[in-house]
């Protein structure tokens, strides 16, 4: 305090205050600073003004401090699941790039004009932080999104395998039309069996349909 006229002009230290809003600041809290608050009074009301001011301060600077650890766990939180964002991305994209070769190496087609096949969206939904509570919803939307659709490509797979495997086995006559050459240079009339006519493949027969041509095949070799 200084004298000034025939009054005293109050002025306060509020280095806390401003430290306080410093660090507020760059964690990331909007603060709207006023000029130090300064009074002059009379000689004897100094303390007591000077105890004032000093209290608006303290009350300033734990509000402030109040706002800086709840953005800074905003920001904690922010970063973690930045970070947790990113690994389940690349975690959902892994498993439909994997579940897509897988498709494609049995000869799904996944275009959306293709007839044989129902379309398959084969884009990865993907889940960003939020300085909210949305994040888990929204993850495990995401993630339950990835599932459906590898879901459906795995599908595909399997039908398309097990129709792969019935055509592969009605397609390897090598050693049936071997036999029948080797008839027919011998002399032999040989009387083909009409194609057999294996039905509806499905996931849960068509190692069976397979195992039954074959075992067809082997016996008009060996008749």
């Amino acid at each position: 305090s200084a004298a000034k006229g025939d009054g005293t002009n109050v002025v306060v230290n509020h280095s806390s205050l401003d430290a306080a809003v410093s660090q507020a600041t760059q964690t990331g809290v909007q603060v709207t600073t006023q000029a130090p608050t300064s009074t002059t009074v009379d000689a004897n009301s100094a303390p007591q003004a000077e105890a004032s001011i000093a209290q608006d301060y303290a009350k300033q600077t734990s509000t402030v401090q109040a706002a800086t650890k709840a953005q800074q766990s905003k920001n904690d939180y922010y970063a973690q699941d930045t970070k947790d964002a990113q690994a389940v991305n690349q975690a959902n994209q892994a498993k439909i790039e994997q579940a897509v070769q897988n498709a494609k190496n049995e000869g799904v087609g996944l275009e959306p004009n293709n007839v044989s096949q129902a379309p398959v969206n084969t884009q990865t939904a993907t889940i960003k932080a939020y300085d909210n509570s949305d994040y888990e919803a929204k993850k495990a939307s995401v993630n339950q999104k990835t599932n459906e659709t590898v879901a459906k490509l795995v599908d595909a797979t399997e039908k398309a395998h097990a129709n792969n495997t019935v055509a592969n086995a009605e397609n390897n006559k090598s050693a049936l039309n071997q036999a029948v050459q080797n008839a027919t240079n011998a002399g032999v009339n040989v009387v083909k069996d009409a194609p057999q006519n294996v039905g509806t493949v499905t996931k849960d027969n068509y190692q069976q349909l397979s195992d039954k041509i074959k075992q067809d095949y082997a016996n008009q070799v060996n008749a």
